[in-house]
C-alpha cells in the first residue's frame, strides 16, 4: 500500500475538553492514531500561531523541539499574508503538487466528475512546470477534472486530466487537444457551477 499523508488540526485536538491547549494531550492523541493507523501514514500536525504561548510553560521546550524537528507546523504570528507560506511548507513536507491558485470546485451531478478552477499563477517558473500546471508564467489558468476510482468519492485514488487550458486561440487547449475558438476563449477561471441537463 502506498504511503498516505495526513494533515491534522492539532490545535483542536489539544484543546478538546479544555480551556487552554495541552501539548501532552495532543501527543497522546497523535500516538494513539499512529498506533492504530500509522503503518502507511506520514503525518503533519498543524497548530495555530498562538499555540506555543498558550500551552503550559513546562511544555514550551518540547513544543520548540517539535517545531524544530518538523513534527509540528505553525504559521508565523503577527504578519498578515504569511499563512500562504505555511500552507506551502506543509505542501513541501507532504510532497504535494502545488496548484496554480485553486479557486472553486464543483461535482457534475450526472457523472460524479469533479472540476476545479485554477485561476492563474504568473509566478510559476519554467523549473516548476509539471503535468497539471503545464505553463510557466501562467496568466490564463486552467480547469482540471478528475474521477475517483469506482466513482466513489471516498476513494483515495483518481484519474485526472486537464479539461481546458484557458487563453487565446494560440495558447488554449481542450482535453481533446483542440484550441478554443473565438466563441469559447476565456481567461482566469474562477467561479464554477455545474447542472445536470
Amino acid at each position: 500500500m502506498a504511503q498516505q499523508h495526513i494533515v491534522v488540526d492539532g490545535s483542536n485536538i489539544a484543546t478538546e475538553g479544555r480551556t487552554a491547549p495541552s501539548l501532552a494531550q495532543l501527543d497522546e492523541a497523535v500516538r494513539a492514531f499512529l498506533g492504530e493507523y500509522g503503518e502507511h501514514l506520514a503525518l503533519t500536525v498543524v497548530v495555530d500561531a498562538t499555540f506555543g504561548h498558550r500551552i503550559d510553560p513546562k511544555e514550551k521546550d518540547a513544543f520548540d523541539a517539535g517545531i524544530g524537528n518538523g513534527e509540528l507546523v505553525t504559521p508565523p504570528a503577527g504578519a498578515i499574508g504569511r499563512g500562504d507560506a505555511c500552507v506551502l511548507q506543509i505542501a513541501d513536507k507532504a510532497g504535494a503538487t502545488k496548484m496554480d491558485r485553486p479557486e472553486w470546485g464543483a461535482v457534475d451531478p450526472g457523472s460524479g466528475d469533479v472540476y476545479f478552477t485554477l485561476t492563474n499563477n504568473n509566478k510559476r517558473a519554467q523549473t516548476q512546470v509539471d503535468a497539471v500546471n503545464p505553463r510557466a508564467e501562467n496568466n490564463f489558468g486552467q480547469i482540471v477534472r478528475w474521477r475517483y476510482a469506482g466513482n466513489d468519492h471516498s476513494a483515495t485514488t483518481f484519474q485526472w486530466d486537464l479539461f481546458v487550458l484557458a487563453g487565446n486561440k494560440g495558447s488554449s487547449a481542450l482535453f481533446t487537444g483542440k484550441a478554443l475558438d473565438e466563441n469559447g476563449i476565456f481567461a482566469c477561471p474562477d467561479g464554477l457551477s455545474l447542472i445536470h441537463i
